[in-house]
């Protein structure tokens, strides 16, 4: 910036004639302001000279605001610089000795200049004091005021014109140009929010605004999708359009086909549905859906059965052609059987009765009249003979009295040596039973206890502690008559025990007979899973050979969630000296709660909780919690 050399010249009056004397003081500026003339009174009487003017001059005159003269003395001093003189006006003698605002030479205190008005002095240099927005920077500061200034531009780094293919400013702009650019994502016109029903996410761009999408149909091809892609066939229902075609919530199925809305496509028919292959097929009848026919056609001897949908014999097919006086049978056989049979030499095929009778040969004279040799068409109830000449009639037998046992049911397997009558003198026993011939039934030689009873290691059950005997727990769950069930410990063996690892096992499985497979399962997992591991490990003495105590499933603990079985079982433990179910280890835990095997979900089991008071509930809770209430009571088959 150019640069010049002023005068301030302080103006005080003097009688006309007098000498002035002047300090100089030099100011910088870029104009002569020699012609300009402040406003206030002070002012008024003090003007900028340019020393530029006035290099080589010791006196000068000067007019005054008011036109008249008066003279100004310039003193040099070290290094030719000038001093500001003290000018006083002919026609302002009022104001001498310093009374203007100018610097009185006589006086003591008027020894220095004025200061000068600044913010004019910026104004008039051509600096502004225009306020800079946040997109803006000052320019070059006024020295006498850093208020002014050479006006406002643009910070540096609003630098992006942001003009290039999909492309816009973010935020604002200075001069046209932005600090930042983003992508205006033409065609990107949804939110995550924003999403229409049956619509999913089709491509991504980050706008200044934030994530944006394109969208299409829901076609999802696992059926779970909202729309179908119908292919050459109409739709139907609500359609849905996208750039990829049309699609629809159901599609018109062509002749044969039906639509499935569980599929969510066209299935054939229910009445398709004979493959028509096999012994006693010859094809399907009439068109094939995916192979299937609504019925079928039959090789010869068969007929169509159309209430069971199979190709069955006729009904002319009856006889095995088997047997005294029988070579084979006559013609081609349907499923083994024929419509005549062959006869030895001396018979004839009776077509009436189904048999071969002799043909009237010397040698067979055999009478052949079932009814007159005592057969009749009936029902025994017991034992029979047939007559050989027609087998529809017959002889009834009466068995023997010890021929009484059906040996049928639970705990049989069948009947010993041979039947009379459908009955037997004895029975075979299955596995865990044995036959009873006092009682004549299979008995199980496991014990039948009642919920509530103590179990005791000899296989045994009591209402009453018995001394002398070891005894192993309380029954939670009786089989009845049959025998066997499921026994409990009288306390928790451990508390204060997770479950498992916060993940998916897939052991589910909630029967009573689970408890025992599902506890292995979990301890085949490792020994982080601490409940099922604690159970299998418990091994107390008395435990029967081949027997093992387990993590107790979800139906098994759910036998306790009923008043009656719950007060049965806290019953035997109290007279086993046990802990009741629902002392929850400490004060601050009303309630105990009895881990079960069964998984609830990915991080759930569930468990059997009670309290003292009587309360109970099935409920899950994370397999990770240990608290001191959380408990392990192992159960033992019997």
């Amino acid at each position: 910036m150019k640069r010049h050399v002023y005068l301030l010249i302080s103006v005080s009056c003097l009688s006309l004639g007098s000498v002035l004397s002047a300090q100089a003081g030099i100011l910088p500026s870029e104009t002569d302001l020699s012609s300009h003339t402040h406003n206030t009174h002070l002012v008024s009487q003090t003007k900028l000279l340019s020393l530029s003017n006035f290099a080589n001059a010791e006196r000068l005159l000067i007019n005054s605001p008011d036109g008249s003269a008066a003279t100004l003395s310039l003193q040099r001093g070290v290094g030719s610089s000038a001093r500001l003189a003290s000018v006083c006006f002919i026609t302002d003698a009022g104001n001498c000795g310093g009374a203007g605002g100018g610097t009185d030479s006589s006086s003591s205190s008027g020894a220095g200049p004025i200061d000068p008005d600044t913010d004019n002095m910026c104004k008039l240099e051509g600096y502004v004091n225009t306020v800079c927005n946040s997109t803006q920077d000052k320019g070059t500061l006024c020295p006498y005021d850093n208020g002014w200034h050479t006006g406002c531009k643009c910070k540096p780094e609003y630098n992006k014109a942001c003009n290039g293919t999909d492309e816009q400013g973010k935020g604002t702009a200075c001069n046209g140009k932005y600090k930042e650019c983003c992508k205006k994502c033409t065609g990107y016109n949804y939110t995550a929010s924003n999403i229409p029903a049956g619509h999913v996410k089709n491509g991504s761009c980050e706008s200044c605004t934030g994530t944006k999408y394109k969208i299409r149909c829901d076609t999802n091809s696992s059926n779970t999708g909202t729309y179908i892609d119908c292919g050459s066939a109409s739709g139907s229902g609500t359609s849905c359009k996208d750039d990829t075609g049309t699609y629809y919530t159901k599609c018109t199925c062509p002749t044969m086909y039906e639509w499935s809305v569980s599929a969510k496509k066209c299935v054939c028919s229910t009445g398709y549905k004979y493959t028509c292959s096999g012994t006693g097929y010859s094809g399907g009848d009439g068109n094939s859906c995916d192979n299937k026919y609504q019925k079928c056609k039959c090789a010869s001897g068969y007929t169509w059965n159309a209430s069971t949908g199979t190709c069955v014999c006729g009904s002319t097919y009856k006889y095995t052609c088997s047997g005294s006086n029988i070579t084979g049978g006559s013609g081609t056989a349907c499923g083994g059987k024929y419509t005549a049979c062959k006869c030895a030499t001396g018979f004839t095929w009776n077509s009436s009765s189904g048999m071969c009778v002799c043909n009237g040969t010397d040698w067979c004279t055999l009478n052949q009249d079932c009814s007159s040799l005592g057969y009749k068409k009936q029902t025994c109830p017991e034992r029979t003979i047939k007559c050989p000449f027609d087998t529809s009639y017959v002889y009834c037998i009466s068995c023997q009295s010890e021929y009484k046992y059906t040996c049928s049911g639970t705990g049989y397997a069948g009947g010993t040596g041979s039947a009379c009558g459908g009955k037997y003198t004895q029975c075979k026993c299955a596995s865990g039973y044995k036959w009873d011939a006092t009682s004549g039934t299979c008995k199980t030689d496991r014990a039948v206890c009642e919920v509530g009873t103590l179990y005791y290691s000899d296989n045994t059950c009591s209402s009453s502690k018995v001394s002398g005997k070891t005894l192993l727990g309380v029954v939670i769950y009786s089989n009845g008559a049959s025998g066997g069930g499921w026994v409990m410990t009288v306390k928790p063996i451990q508390t204060g025990i997770k479950w498992g690892y916060g993940t998916t096992t897939g052991i589910t499985d909630k029967t009573v007979s689970a408890s025992c497979t599902n506890t292995q399962k979990l301890v085949a997992l490792g020994s982080s899973y601490a409940a099922a591991t604690a159970a299998n490990n418990y091994n107390p003495t008395g435990t029967p050979s081949g027997k093992s105590w387990c993590l107790p499933s979800y139906d098994l603990l759910n036998n306790l969630n009923n008043s009656v079985n719950f007060a049965k079982v806290n019953a035997g433990i109290t007279t086993a000296g046990g802990t009741k179910l629902g002392y929850g280890g400490q004060p601050s835990y009303s309630y105990e709660n009895v881990w079960s095997s069964s998984e609830y979900s990915t991080n759930f089991a569930w468990y059997f909780g009670a309290n003292t008071s009587g309360s109970f509930n099935m409920s899950y809770d994370y397999k990770t919690n240990y608290y001191s209430n959380i408990v392990v009571r192992p159960v033992m088959e019997f």
